[in-house]
C-alpha cells in the first residue's frame, strides 16, 4: 500500500485505528521512515496484576519512503492486536481534532453554524467514539480554517476582497475607522461598516422604521456584529447595514449610527429607531441632531423593557400588565392597565414612569413605530447569521452578502407570483378586518355624526349591515375625506359604542 505523503499515511492509520477502536503511538518519524506500535505495548510493559506480567501487544506498522517512486510504502503490517479487551472506553486518542475537522468539513460547508453538541453526537453516531466538547470545538474551528482560510489570512485579504465586492455591486458602501497608531504601510482597523446598494434603495420604499441590535462574534478574534434591519410591505425582513466593532460601547454605537444616517437613511425624515436600552444607542440618539426629534424618534423594544422590569421586580401578573400596557392601542384600556399596575405594584410603576410612556407604549407613541413592538426582526436576522459569527472576517462579510442576495431573490419570486391587490400578509389582515366590520350594525348615527363634519367633504349614507358596504365606506372616508389614521383605526370601536 502506497501513500503520497507522510500525512496521508498517518491519517489512514488513524482512521483504521478508530474503526477498530484501537490506539497507537508513533515511535519513529523521520524523513524516510515512519513506525507506530500499539499504545498498550508501552503500558503493559510496566503493568502487573496479581504478580503476572502481560506480554506487550505485537501490533506494529512500518513504512518507508522509496527512492524509486518517491511514495511512502508500508513494509511491515501486523494485522491483529493481541490485547483484546484492554480498551473498555469509547474514547479514542487517535481521533484528534484534525481528524474531526476533515470528517465534518462537508457539514460546515452547508452550515457554518454547526453546533458543537451536534458535532459530538454526529461523531458518536458515525464513528462510535465519544469526544469531549473541547475537542469537538477545536475540530469545528479547524474545519472552518480548511474551508475559509485562517483568521490572519482573512484579514490580509480583506481590503482587496471588499474593493472587488463594492465595485461589482453599484451603490454599496463600506467605511473604515482605523486605530490612531496605524501607518500608511500598515493600517489596523477598529471598526468596519458596510451596506449593500439594493438594500439601501429598498429602505426608501419601506416604512421608516429601523431596528438595531448587536451580537457576539465567535472565533480567534472576538468582537461584536452590529446589524440594522427593516420590514418590507409584506412584513419580511430586509437587512440594511452591518458593522464589526470591538465592543458595544458609546463610541462604537455612535460611529455605527452616524454611518447609518449618512449612508443608508440619508435625507429621509422622520425615522423611528427601535432598540434595547443600551447606553451607546441612547447616547447617539440624544447627542446627534440628525437623530433627534422631529427628524428621528427613538423607541424601546417592549420585550427588553419588560425584561429589565422583571430583573428588578418579580411577579407573573406584573409581567402581563407591562406587556398589556405596551401593546394597547386604546387609551382607555391603557389607563385601566395603568391603574391596576400602579395600585398593585407602586414601585414598578415608578420604575416604568422614569422610562417614559412614549418610549414603549403604542398609545403614547404618536404612530412613529408603525405598530412594531420589539426588535425581534433584528434578532431573528441575527439568528439567520448565526453561522457567520464563527467565521473569519472576510468570510463573515461574504456570508452577509450571499444571505442578502438570497433574501432579495426570494422576495422577488414572492412578488412575481402575488395575485392580490396588496402583499399577502396585508391582504389577509384586510380580509379579517372586512369580516370583523361586517358584524357591526349602525343604522344611526351615520359617519357624519361619528367622525364629525370637519373631516368630511360630503354627507355619507348610513353604514349598511353588509361587510362590503362597510369596507367601501371606510375606504371612501380615508381616501377622499382624508380622515386621520387614528380615527380610521378607532372607527370600529366607535361604531360598536354608538349602538
Amino acid at each position: 500500500m502506497r501513500f503520497e505523503s507522510k500525512q496521508q499515511l498517518s491519517r489512514a492509520i488513524r482512521m483504521w485505528s478508530i474503526n477498530h477502536n484501537r490506539e497507537f503511538r508513533v515511535v519513529e518519524s523521520k524523513s524516510n521512515t515512519w513506525v507506530a506500535k500499539c499504545k498498550s505495548a508501552f503500558e503493559r510493559s510496566t503493568t502487573t496484576v496479581a504478580n503476572v506480567s502481560y506480554p506487550p501487544c505485537d501490533w506494529c506498522v512500518r513504512a518507508v519512503k522509496k527512492k524509486t517512486h518517491g511514495l511512502w510504502q508500508i513494509t511491515k503490517w501486523v494485522n491483529d492486536h493481541n490485547c483484546v479487551g484492554d480498551l473498555m472506553s469509547n474514547s479514542n486518542a487517535s481521533l484528534t481534532s484534525s481528524v474531526i475537522a476533515r470528517h465534518i468539513v462537508r457539514s460546515i460547508e452547508d452550515d457554518p453554524g454547526f453546533k458543537v453538541k451536534n458535532i459530538v453526537s454526529h461523531v458518536k453516531k458515525v464513528l462510535k467514539v465519544d469526544v469531549s466538547y473541547k475537542k469537538a470545538w477545536y475540530g469545528r474551528r479547524k474545519a472552518i480554517e480548511l474551508i475559509f482560510g485562517s483568521w490572519d489570512a482573512n484579514f490580509a485579504e480583506l481590503p482587496k476582497y471588499v474593493d472587488a465586492l463594492m465595485q461589482s455591486n453599484q451603490g454599496s458602501v463600506i467605511r473604515w475607522l482605523h486605530h490612531s497608531d496605524s501607518t500608511d504601510r500598515l493600517k489596523t482597523f477598529k471598526y468596519v461598516f458596510w451596506a449593500f446598494g439594493p438594500a439601501i434603495d429598498a429602505f426608501h420604499t419601506c416604512r421608516p422604521v429601523i431596528c438595531v441590535d448587536g451580537t457576539h462574534l465567535r472565533g480567534e478574534y472576538k468582537g461584536k456584529l452590529l446589524v440594522a434591519v427593516t420590514q418590507d410591505a409584506n412584513n419580511h425582513i430586509i437587512p440594511l447595514a452591518y458593522a464589526i466593532v470591538d465592543e458595544e460601547t458609546i463610541c462604537s454605537w455612535s460611529w455605527f449610527m452616524e454611518q447609518l444616517r449618512y449612508n443608508v437613511a440619508r435625507d429621509r425624515y422622520p425615522i423611528c429607531v427601535i432598540s434595547d436600552r443600551h447606553n451607546g444607542i441612547i447616547h447617539a440618539m440624544t447627542h446627534y441632531d440628525y437623530w433627534q426629534e422631529p427628524l428621528a424618534f427613538h423607541r424601546f423594544c417592549l420585550r427588553h423593557v419588560r425584561s429589565n422590569l422583571m430583573s428588578h421586580f418579580k411577579g407573573l401578573h406584573l409581567r402581563r400588565l407591562c406587556w398589556a400596557m405596551g401593546k394597547s392601542r386604546q387609551l382607555r384600556k391603557w389607563r385601566a392597565f395603568k391603574r391596576e399596575l400602579r395600585n398593585m405594584f407602586p414601585d414598578a410603576w415608578s420604575y416604568l414612569s422614569n422610562i417614559g410612556a412614549e418610549k414603549w407604549c403604542l398609545t403614547h407613541d404618536g404612530e412613529n413605530r408603525w405598530g412594531i413592538l420589539t426588535t425581534n426582526i433584528s434578532e431573528s436576522y441575527n439568528n439567520v447569521l448565526r453561522g457567520a459569527r464563527h467565521l473569519p472576517i472576510r468570510a463573515c462579510i461574504d456570508m452577509t452578502f450571499h444571505r442578502t442576495v438570497e433574501l432579495f431573490k426570494t422576495r422577488r419570486e414572492d412578488a412575481r407570483h402575488c395575485r392580490y391587490p396588496f402583499p399577502p400578509k396585508i391582504w389577509r389582515r384586510f380580509k379579517n378586518s372586512d369580516l370583523k366590520a361586517g358584524t357591526h350594525r349602525a343604522p344611526l348615527p351615520d359617519l357624519l355624526v361619528i367622525l364629525g363634519p370637519q373631516y368630511l367633504w360630503r354627507r355619507l349614507r348610513p353604514i349598511q349591515t353588509s361587510s362590503m358596504a362597510v369596507v367601501n365606506n371606510m375606504w371612501e372616508v380615508q381616501m377622499q375625506a382624508k380622515v386621520p389614521k387614528h380615527l380610521i383605526k378607532d372607527l370600529s370601536h366607535k361604531l360598536r359604542k354608538s349602538i
